[in-house]
């Protein structure tokens, strides 16, 4: 069974048949159990947040994956289904249809034969499959290895968002945010969750190159960048957070411009020879199979070019930031409104917010993110937590952002009832 997420657009109407042919009564009684415990989890975590950051988000990580287990556990498809679905994830099936060497070597040739993902996507999302089915067959674990590396992305957002605003508990806020924002939990256990993580770790990367600007920092980040188009290419489009974060360097005289020019010359140094090292140890010619795919995925986006689709893009994309985060961020705006305490925010955190709407215009205009619209938006919704989590804690509520916790996990449990993404043979 399939359920489309146009009732977005259509009106809500199409929810009470959907929910009612798929209510899965334990999920919902689970979840009324686990608010509770999430709101009492996070009040008695505020008092942590300045003195053992560290241990708290361990401690976070651990409750917050079991949370994320147990909602997909009592949710009406098992993630053991999701990824043996070869509709829902072409990936798992790729090492019983042919060798990796061959997959890489003669990828152009044999994608016309592999599973629906597998013929659009580049080869990273297969190899990470190829790797995990190297320890034997067992997709229930798999699902579990990929929660625990997508939720890696949260430590990730908040070293950024403590960059960003030097607020401990801003950068707290940030990585729960991360952890429990609707796109990514509903959309476990496909790739698609993984793919912030590389993002993020690229950004990571590239911040610890203008710390300590050595050999083997610059020749990780461009490395960095190549795993991730090898993921998927699109979130390279968020480039501009990279050269905000090199030009704040000179801006700030951490570094000299010509210290930065380095940087980014040696960035895109390794960046180019991860390509010919890995075309030379595989035969697989990144380069040239991106511009293919691009030319093939090109025909069904030139076919999408109603302004609707500028409209639903951002629709979907508030979906995926959750509804309690979206409200909270017009809360959150007119608070700082009125108050005058905009100018009471780190520069450097303003600055970020204005690149993040820079880049959501020109992912936009592109019209690159029209196919399969709201599982391409996770990685640039996860690109927002790193200002909006200091934003919430400058309003100094800590109830004010547990309600935005609640809210999110509730929009959550009612996308996990229809789970509409996949087609269902």
């Amino acid at each position: 069974m399939y359920t489309d997420l146009n009732f977005i657009l259509k009106g809500f109407d199409p929810i009470y048949p959907i929910i009612r042919s798929h209510f899965p009564i334990k999920l919902y009684c689970a979840l009324a159990l686990a608010l509770p415990a999430v709101w009492w989890l996070l009040q008695a975590s505020e008092k942590y947040t300045d003195r053992v950051s560290a241990r708290l988000l361990i401690v976070t990580f651990a409750w917050v994956t079991l949370l994320q287990w147990m909602l997909h556990a009592l949710a009406p498809f098992s993630l053991k289904t999701v990824i043996l679905n070869p509709n829902a994830n072409s990936f798992y099936q790729l090492p019983d249809i042919l060798s990796a060497k061959a997959y890489l070597a003669r990828f152009l040739d044999v994608r016309g034969t592999l599973p629906l993902h597998a013929t659009s996507n580049m080869p990273g999302k297969g190899l990470f499959f190829y790797a995990l089915r190297l320890f034997g067959n067992w997709p229930t674990v798999f699902a579990l290895v990929i929660l625990l590396v997508s939720n890696l992305g949260g430590f990730f957002v908040h070293a950024l968002a403590f960059r960003l605003s030097g607020s401990p508990r801003g950068a707290f806020y940030a990585a729960v945010l991360y952890w429990l924002h609707p796109a990514k939990i509903f959309f476990f256990p496909l790739l698609n969750t993984v793919t912030p993580v590389l993002l993020l770790a690229s950004l990571w990367v590239l911040l610890k190159c203008i710390d300590s600007p050595k050999f083997i920092w610059i020749f990780c980040s461009g490395l960095s960048l190549y795993v991730l188009f090898l993921f998927e290419p699109l979130p390279l489009g968020c480039g501009l957070f990279h050269v905000f974060f090199l030009g704040h360097s000179i801006w700030s005289q951490k570094r000299s411009f010509l210290e930065t020019t380095w940087i980014a010359a040696g960035t895109i140094a390794s960046f180019i020879l991860s390509h010919f090292l890995f075309w030379f140890l595989t035969g697989f010619q990144s380069i040239r199979v991106c511009y293919e795919l691009i030319k093939i995925n090109s025909v069904f986006y030139q076919s999408y070019l109603a302004p609707l689709w500028y409209l639903r893009n951002i629709g979907d994309l508030a979906v995926g930031l959750g509804c309690g985060t979206c409200i909270a961020l017009i809360v959150g705006l007119a608070w700082q409104i009125k108050n005058g305490a905009w100018s009471k925010l780190r520069g450097l955190t303003t600055a970020y917010a204005t690149i993040f709407a820079l880049t959501l215009a020109i992912l936009e205009i592109m019209g690159m993110t029209r196919a399969e619209i709201l599982r391409l938006w996770i990685f640039l919704a996860c690109m927002a937590f790193p200002f909006l989590g200091p934003m919430f804690a400058r309003i100094g509520k800590s109830a004010f952002f547990r309600s935005v916790v609640m809210v999110n996990l509730a929009q959550t449990a009612i996308a996990l009832s229809f789970a509409g993404f996949i087609w269902w043979p």
